[in-house]
């Protein structure tokens, strides 16, 4: 089977010839074999408005990739820009945010530092106030019970002082350490028993 297949040049020639091998009877088994392939351009057989006719396209097409590289490229160089000032804004905005922390910081730095220095000192008063004050407490308890043991000694003195040196007298103590001295008669400052 031979059939010519079309070609560009006029001059061309190409049949193709196939054969099938019989023997094998596989549908793989496919011979193609290329016969009386002869291509000789000239220049005087090629027509010269087909040159002309290839050449403009191949100047269009050489235009079109011009244009679409040009395209391209500022496409390139916009999207350049744009994502310059994209990562501008951004570097000034993590600026503004790392300002931001750091002047948090060291606002939380100095509250923490105030409250320290107020938790210290109000232990450092509590302190010393607990101690002025059981100090105080202590001397002022003392001084109470020497005042108390004095008053006492006053009133047991001023009784006895009082008193006749030959008249019978007794003492008695009431509940919360009160002395009373008792004298047989109504008179005196004391209470009768």
């Amino acid at each position: 089977m031979q059939e010519p297949i079309a070609t560009l040049f006029s001059s061309q020639s190409i049949e193709l010839k196939k054969t099938i091998h019989e023997a094998e009877a596989g549908d793989d088994d496919v011979m193609v074999s290329f016969t009386n392939f002869q291509f000789t351009p000239k220049e005087e057989d090629i027509p010269n408005e087909l040159i002309i006719n290839f050449d403009h396209e191949i100047s269009k097409l050489h235009k079109v990739a011009r244009e679409h590289h040009e395209l391209f490229v500022k496409q390139v160089s916009e999207m350049k820009v744009a994502l310059k000032l994209q990562v501008n804004e951004l570097r000034t905005l993590m600026a503004k945010e790392v300002k931001k922390l750091d002047n948090n910081y060291n606002l939380m730095h100095k509250k923490v530092d105030l409250i320290t220095n107020a938790t210290t000192l109000l232990i450092e008063y509590t302190t010393s106030f607990n101690k002025e004050y059981s100090k105080d407490h202590k001397v002022k308890t003392e001084k109470e019970d020497k005042s108390s043991n004095k008053e006492d000694l006053v009133q047991i003195l001023n009784l006895v002082l009082w008193q006749p040196t030959n008249s019978p007298h007794s003492m008695n103590f009431l509940q919360g350490g009160d002395i009373v001295v008792g004298v047989g008669s109504s008179k005196g400052s004391g209470e009768d028993t």
